[in-house]
């Protein structure tokens, strides 16, 4: 019989003056706790230490405070009291950071040959698992010092890490992804530590990686025969190789000593012979053996083929259940946090594929699930890697040390504003032509926008229309209040609104049947209070953009709308935004990540895109709804890319 049995091994940086990293590992000897707590694991570090405080000493504090919140208290679940643990320490030492795992046995994980772990991270760190040689992240602490938690099965087989912060500063995904590859844990971490003690600026570096392997119980010994002299058979017996030797003899003797024996010299023998019975008898018995050998052998050939092929069943319905524990997971996940419901998905995609490879060829079930997978990573919105984004224009080729200080689009055209120079380009999107207006009624710039049909540019001293056809700049409106700080502009039913980041409102701008009223507060005085505004888009709601989250207003009142897979904060880490009357979707851009989503306007993650490149700092963005196409302005330059039809 099998058993499933942990594989440990550990990296700690070296302890410094203000920093200090520690690694903990703990199997409960009472069976109670066993079952009911599991065998813990945690890193932890310290940074930012004050002065004159001991690091080892306080770290270990921490130690026995984390164990006396978790084994101390058996009512309740395993993961909430773990995650209740590290909300503790976080409370009585801000400056901590924990990874922490605790493995289970249970009887339906036992019956799919895995442990159960539960998972808990306060602070930045992260859980990498390497299963089949993929190697995925599957939990990453928060940067607002919230508890992350997350669970699953663990399989032999399985590698898992669970690293501090400073410990994914140093170590490379290439460089882990190699070690990992190593035959034992003790080899990785050989392999990696070099790295991590050479880091004397990051003594908070530390890593724990934990190998699952099946482990053979002791079998019991049976006495063993007495062995005798090769060659020899047991008193009264004969061997299998005397008993063919003797039966060729004979065959041999049978077959052709009446022959020899009929040869006589200068007389010519008849040329047949009478064969006796014995010989009759004998070569039947040589056939019959002969036909006998063939039979064995050839039902050890079945029998071998059968087992191999029982083994290759077996394993295939191993992957199909982790595949369909991971489906159901995402499931679970995909409303909740979507970047981990895409996680498990590609999990089990990798799974399956390990099983097709096995035993090519049509297997209903693995075809169904893989048909279920596709059909949730859609609803997910599958990550799409778009790899570098071709440049659409460079805004150079019209004027020397031309650069995009914003960008608006009409159907055929797009254009950008350049402050510096007064002036607006519009580059055709199919020809790429140019046209060029210049003015200095454009000096003072502070955003472009564009309606259906039109270009407009707001200024300190007003609102201006670009007629690019008659290179004429037209006055909207005039205003004697200080417009400076407007982050957006947008148009809609002959309104125009402009978001004000340092006031914290929205400005309407009503149409009348001579011009303009305003400006006007459209929304509540502590409407965006303690939020930086970051973009808007008006539709008849009006959607607000901030580090806190998107926000839709209706008649200046919040709507409780919210996104759907996924979580709050990931969301408000983005910093472009952009929607439209035009169009159906939510785009929201994360330059750092290189990320682009598309939502719907009921919520629902559409789509998410990724790309490579030097594109890595766009400022600007814009969507054609026409032409199913995202552009980003950076610098001088503008990218783009198309987007799938998602109706």
């Amino acid at each position: 019989m099998e058993k499933i049995k942990l594989e440990i091994a550990k990296i700690v940086g070296t302890p410094g003056s203000s920093s200090w990293a520690q690694i903990h590992t703990f199997t409960p000897e009472e069976k109670e706790k066993l079952n009911l707590r599991g065998e813990l694991l945690a890193v932890i570090g310290l940074r930012s230490v004050e002065a004159g405080m001991e690091t080892v000493a306080l770290g270990r504090e921490i130690l026995s405070r984390l164990h006396e919140e978790y084994f101390g208290n058996l009512e309740g679940g395993a993961l909430p009291r773990l995650k209740s643990s590290l909300e503790k320490i976080h409370e009585e030492w801000p400056e901590v950071e924990i990874v922490s795992g605790v493995l289970f046995s249970s009887t339906k994980a036992e019956s799919l040959g895995a442990r159960v772990l539960y998972l808990a991270i306060l602070g930045k760190g992260r859980v990498v698992v390497k299963r089949d040689n993929l190697l995925n992240q599957v939990l990453k602490g928060s940067a607002e010092d919230k508890i992350e938690t997350a669970s699953g099965l663990v399989y032999p087989g399985d590698i898992f890490l669970l690293g501090t912060e400073s410990f994914f500063e140093i170590v490379s995904p290439g460089v882990l992804r190699a070690s990992l590859n190593l035959s034992e844990p003790q080899a990785m971490v050989e392999a990696i530590a070099p790295l991590v003690l050479s880091r004397t600026d990051l003594n908070q570096a530390a890593a724990v990686i934990n190998l699952l392997v099946k482990e053979k119980e002791e079998e019991i010994a049976f006495e063993e025969t007495e062995k005798l002299p090769e060659g020899e058979a047991p008193a009264g017996k004969i061997s299998i190789k005397d008993r063919f030797a003797n039966l060729g003899q004979k065959i041999f003797l049978s077959k052709f000593r009446p022959r020899f024996g009929q040869i006589r010299l200068g007389k010519k023998e008849p040329s047949f012979y009478v064969k006796n019975e014995k010989e009759k008898g004998n070569r039947l018995i040589f056939s019959v053996a002969v036909i006998l050998i063939i039979l064995f052998l050839s039902s050890l050939f079945l029998g071998f083929n059968k087992r191999k092929q029982a083994e290759k069943e077996n394993r295939i319905r191993e992957y199909y259940s982790r595949a369909e524990i991971l489906y159901n997971q995402a499931k679970e996940a995909v409303d909740l946090d979507n970047e981990a419901a895409v996680n498990y998905l590609k999990e089990a995609e990798g799974l399956l594929a390990e099983a097709k490879k096995i035993k090519p060829g049509q297997f209903e079930d693995l075809d169904h699930l893989f048909q279920e997978i596709n059909n949730l990573a859609v609803k997910a919105g599958r990550e799409k890697d778009l790899g570098e984004l071709p440049v659409f224009f460079d805004l150079q080729l019209i004027v020397p040390e031309a650069k995009a200080d914003g960008i608006a689009l009409l159907p055929e055209k797009i254009a950008a504003l350049n402050k510096e120079k007064n002036s607006v380009y519009f580059v055709d999107l199919e020809k790429k032509s140019t046209i060029t207006v210049t003015d200095e009624k454009l000096k003072s710039s502070e955003v472009i926008f564009s309606s259906a049909k039109e270009v407009f540019v707001l200024t300190a001293q007003g609102l201006w229309q670009i007629d690019y056809e008659n290179k004429k700049v037209n006055s909207v409106f005039g205003s004697d209040q200080d417009l400076q700080n407007i982050i957006g502009g947008a148009t809609f039913a002959g309104n125009f609104y402009f978001l004000d980041q340092e006031r914290k409102n929205i400005w309407q701008y009503g149409k009348t049947e001579t011009g303009f009223s305003g400006p006007k507060r459209w929304a509540a005085e502590d409407a965006f209070e303690g939020k930086s505004l970051i973009s808007f888009a008006v539709d008849g709601s009006i959607w607000v953009f901030s580090d806190k989250g998107i926000e839709k207003f209706i008649r200046g009142q919040s709507d409780n709308f919210s996104l759907k897979g996924i979580k709050p904060e990931k969301i408000a880490g983005f910093n472009l935004f952009f929607s439209g009357e035009t169009n159906n979707y939510l785009y929201f851009v994360n330059s750092s990540e290189k990320k682009v989503l598309l939502f719907s306007k009921d919520g629902q993650l559409k789509a998410q895109y990724l790309w490579q490149g030097k594109l890595d700092q766009p400022r600007f963005l814009a969507v054609s709804a026409e032409d199913k196409k995202v552009y980003f302005g950076q610098d001088n330059l503008i990218f783009t890319f198309p987007v799938a039809s998602l109706e």
